[in-house]
């Protein structure tokens, strides 16, 4: 049976500058619209929820990806200070950057290489969709796993109204870090019986939110919020 599905038009600055113009609150999909045509940029195949479908097309040190109209080319990131579009962090290192300077569009290369649909064990009822610019009317999303705000990129499900960062979707499992002789194992919310008991982090000393992700050793209670952690293994 065919499915049809109503297109919300938006309105926002932020719509036209990535000339993204009508949203499917059900699909999680954005399109075009040119004129007098629109098309689906997006489609995804609803039996494939294996994380994959690119947005990227690469000509030699040149990408073309889905949520920029123009070319980015690669840029040295130790020139002057570039801030990526999709996780909002700085190169603060040497990693790879693509940009528009025209636009003063940027991103990092592991970031514009993200994939558009993903399968995340912390929403196993539904595959996530990569959506360059938050749909929210605020223009900005609260990220489920670390509970701080972003304008950028998200993969988000619009049934659940679940969004995380783009560097918090790719946490690894579990890792060690100089704090901690034991292996940190990474879960999704408090590690107590009673969710209301308030923890801090044991590495920032910053007080947690029991809904949020950290990585944790069961056998010392030594926690530490996945903001902290995984930013600085990804950006350092």
């Amino acid at each position: 049976m065919l499915l049809t599905y109503p297109l919300l038009l938006l309105s926002s600055l932020s719509s036209y500058k990535y000339n993204y113009k009508y949203y499917c609150n059900s699909l999680n999909l954005l399109a075009l619209s040119d004129k007098n045509t629109s098309k689906i940029n997006g489609k995804k195949n609803r039996t494939d929820t294996t994380s994959s479908t690119q947005g990227t097309t690469s000509f030699q040190d040149n990408k073309v990806h889905f949520s920029h109209s123009h070319v980015l080319k690669l840029v040295n990131p130790t020139v002057r200070t570039l801030t990526c579009n999709a996780c909002e962090q700085q190169n603060n290192n040497n990693k790879p950057f693509y940009g528009c300077n025209s636009c003063q569009y940027f991103l990092h290369e592991n970031c514009l290489n993200a994939p558009r649909f993903l399968d995340h064990s912390s929403h196993p009822s539904h595959p996530l969709t990569l959506l360059p610019i938050p749909t929210y009317p605020t223009r900005s999303f609260l990220c489920n796993a670390c509970g701080s705000s972003g304008n950028g990129f998200s993969f988000s499900c619009a049934r659940c109204q679940f969004d995380i960062h783009v560097q918090c979707a790719s946490c690894p499992s579990s890792l060690l870090i100089d704090k901690h002789p034991h292996q940190l194992e990474f879960i999704f919310g408090s590690p107590y019986q009673d969710k209301e008991i308030k923890y801090v982090c044991d590495v920032c000393d910053a007080v947690m939110n029991k809904d949020n992700w950290l990585y944790y050793c069961a056998d010392c209670d030594f926690g530490g919020t996945c903001s902290v952690l995984a930013l600085n293994l990804m950006f350092t």
